[in-house]
């Protein structure tokens, strides 16, 4: 065969209306298709939904009083947000010089706050498998070299632990 006989040879891998650089994701959401502009037109008109919040009282003496909520999603950005986000976005393309005294006051004490809710949520209390995890990664951070050397200990040995109960099996 020569290559003459392939020059008239096309060949297409994608779907039929799909356009270069663009997710399928994508083209389903935007406004492009006509499935795209009803979905935006629904989650622009869908109203929050509500937050339910119930309080559970402990059965016993060692069981805590809990408060459960449910729901708040699709909430809009609220309009002090919005103004700092403007100002924010002004400030990075135009500087500092560019924002009124007022927009100043507003934009630090938002982000104070917004620092300081962070810093309440990061104290939360973890659950034991995250609480494992991060112990493990810190550590995995202070020495890199000792932490491999661990885990191919920790690796032979189980390696070996199997084959003592394989063997057990087999004995039995």
């Amino acid at each position: 065969m020569t290559t003459d006989e392939f020059t008239d040879f096309l060949e297409h891998h994608g779907v039929k209306g799909m356009h270069w650089g663009t997710r399928r994701e994508q083209m389903r959401i935007s406004s492009v298709t006509k499935r795209g502009a009803k979905e935006v037109q629904r989650r622009t008109t869908r109203p929050p939904s509500p937050i339910r919040a119930t309080p559970s009282i402990g059965r016993s003496s060692f069981t805590k009083s809990k408060v459960k909520t449910v729901g708040g999603e699709d909430h809009p950005p609220h309009a002090d947000a919005v103004k700092v986000s403007i100002a924010r976005q002004k400030m990075k393309k135009s500087g500092v010089v560019a924002l009124s005294n007022s927009e100043l006051q507003t934009m630090a004490q938002r982000m104070n706050l917004e620092s300081q809710v962070h810093a309440l949520n990061a104290k939360r209390p973890r659950s034991i498998g995250r609480g494992f995890v991060d112990e493990h990664l810190k550590r995995a951070q202070k020495d890199p070299y000792g932490t491999a050397v661990g885990a191919h200990k920790f690796a032979k040995n189980v390696k070996r632990a199997a084959k003592v109960g394989s063997l057990a099996v087999a004995v039995a």
